[in-house]
């Protein structure tokens, strides 16, 4: 392959052989991973929803890991609505592209607008939603463990700081991505809706700090994490059945 072409109004220039790109999502019209993506987007948002419903509704089931599990299903929620309308977008559309050229077209401030609002609210809430589940098994470690007994004081510190380091982070770390023109749309770093730009087209490389900074290090710090409780507590759980045993 001798490269394509990338241009932007009338600029434009050749993508090395070195670089290897996915095709883009939404211009290959493949309408059957269309429709995963949106059956998976209206599943995870009928599965939020039965969460959030079923705390409110319930009063049985309004304990402090519920309401942490609630806030992990409103980010899953807007998340899912974000991906869905994304898709039914279709932004891709904005882009013609033949064999070998990928060249983008002049788009109204409006789409640009949409484009950037849906991809802050994805990426706002895809971070949430990963620091909930970091604070939800720091929780649940807690009360294993028995580290805190846990009162409705302390409950109420542990839901304010998870809520401050939750959305606080996710915002932070939304501006800057918005500030530093890392959100919008790609066809080579996103399922066809707006997200993270994770490949500059400008540079012709990587952006390795929005991959990092953006989406993997919240990803491993959470893994990380959750790793090491288990562990932890299969630990705890082991010693205490040896003293029971003895």
């Amino acid at each position: 392959m001798d490269g394509f072409v990338v241009g932007d109004g009338g600029e434009s220039f050749t993508m090395p052989d070195s670089i290897t790109v996915a095709p883009p999502f939404i211009v290959k019209k493949n309408n059957i991973a269309r429709t995963i993506v949106g059956v998976t987007c209206v599943l995870s948002i009928i599965g939020s929803l039965i969460i959030i419903f079923s705390y409110f509704f319930f009063r049985d089931l309004r304990t402090n890991a519920r309401l942490l599990l609630v806030h992990l299903s409103v980010s899953d929620l807007a998340v899912g609505v974000a991906n869905l309308i994304g898709e039914m977008t279709s932004f891709g559309r904005h882009f013609n592209h033949t064999k070998t050229d990928y060249k983008i077209n002049l788009t109204p401030k409006r789409f640009d607008y949409v484009c950037k609002v849906q991809a802050f609210v994805a990426h706002y809430f895809t971070i949430a939603s990963v620091l909930w589940t970091l604070m939800l098994s720091i929780y649940m470690y807690m009360v294993i463990t028995r580290l805190s007994k846990l009162l409705k004081r302390e409950n109420r510190y542990f839901n304010w700081g998870a809520c401050t380091v939750c959305y606080g982070i996710s915002l932070l770390n939304c501006i800057w991505l918005e500030q530093t023109n890392r959100l919008g749309f790609s066809p080579w770093s996103t399922s066809g809706w707006c997200g993270t730009i994770i490949f500059d087209i400008y540079l012709k490389k990587m952006d390795y700090y929005a991959l990092a900074f953006g989406y993997d290090l919240w990803i491993l710090l959470t893994s990380l994490v959750i790793i090491i409780t288990y562990f932890s507590l299969a630990l705890q759980i082991r010693q205490e059945v040896r003293l029971l045993s003895n």
